[in-house]
């Protein structure tokens, strides 16, 4: 990801930067990230976020209703 920033950070930055920048106005995103190594990152400002992914090491998708809330 840019700078050195896991998926994680990289989508936790984006999101601060739009409430940042949209400061007393409505915004509800949601934002998944996935790095060259294959790893991602979740997070919103909505208040719903589902995601789910498999690799091919899983035999079973894992599916979840939440990630991280960034107000």
């Amino acid at each position: 990801m840019e700078e050195g920033k896991t998926a994680q950070e990289a989508v936790e930055a984006a999101i601060t930067l739009v409430n940042e920048r949209m400061a007393g106005t409505y915004n509800a995103m949601g934002l998944i990230a996935v790095s060259a190594k294959g790893d991602f990152g979740a997070a919103h400002n909505s208040k719903h976020l589902c995601r789910a992914y498999l690799t091919p090491e899983m035999r079973e998708p894992e599916a979840t209703l939440t990630a991280k809330i960034l107000r």
